[in-house]
């Protein structure tokens, strides 16, 4: 950085830092962008999601992914899922989003799972979340809005949910790891490949005569002591 480089790359820069410095790595990280290629290498993927706009996924040493987060997101959706915070009767609300046309289901959104049918018709009033998947290939925002403004209730919030980094990155890395090799392996091969076996000509050789051993001579010494 002393020296203005036009690349910077970044291996986790944020790892052992405290929220507050996190946040100053973070803008620092922005501010460096606009002037500079910034390549961040990193596990923590909510930290791609706040500071990058280009995702490179690299499985066994394979790009498997190059893209934008939203378009990888939307890549990733086969449904439209979509939040909504309503004011009104539970049973009436979820009768009146199964209606529009192009809705696959509809329920009272919880941390726990879906309440069942019988509890939710005796829920009071209130404000709650809802939580609506469409058919494949159909967007159906506008319609649930006018469906629930037409009912007469208070429409608080609607959002499309898309899945996050993570989801995406175990989906692309589960689906990379199914596919099979393209290299297939024979049982009996050698280590030779292709190569043709030599050819060898048949010479015929002179007997050796291998030469008479020597024979050993014991010899003593007399020595004076």
């Amino acid at each position: 950085m002393l020296h203005d480089p036009d690349v910077l790359i970044l291996d986790e820069p944020t790892v052992g830092l405290d929220p507050v410095q996190i946040t100053e790595v973070r803008d620092l990280i922005k501010e460096l962008g606009r002037d500079h290629t910034i390549i961040l290498s990193t596990h923590l993927l909510p930290e791609v999601s706040m500071v990058c706009n280009r995702v490179i996924i690299i499985n066994r040493g394979r790009l498997v992914a190059l893209d934008t987060p939203i378009h990888l997101a939307e890549g990733a959706m086969t449904a439209l899922t979509i939040q909504l915070e309503i004011d009104g009767t539970p049973a009436e609300i979820l009768k009146g989003l199964r209606a529009v046309k192009g809705v696959k289901s509809a329920r009272l959104h919880t941390l726990d799972g879906a309440t069942p049918v019988g509890a939710v018709e005796k829920l009071p009033a209130g404000v709650n979340t809802y939580q609506v998947e469409s058919r494949s290939g159909s967007d159906v925002r506008a319609q649930l809005a006018s469906a629930v403004v037409g009912q007469g209730f208070q429409l608080l919030e609607l959002k499309a949910v898309r899945p996050t980094l993570e989801d995406i990155f175990v989906n692309i890395i589960s689906e990379d790891v199914s596919e099979p090799e393209d290299e297939t392996y024979d049982e009996d091969y050698d280590g030779q490949g292709d190569v043709e076996p030599e050819a060898y000509e048949e010479v015929e050789e002179e007997p050796v005569v291998a030469a008479p051993a020597r024979e050993r001579v014991t010899t003593k010494r007399r020595v004076r002591r």
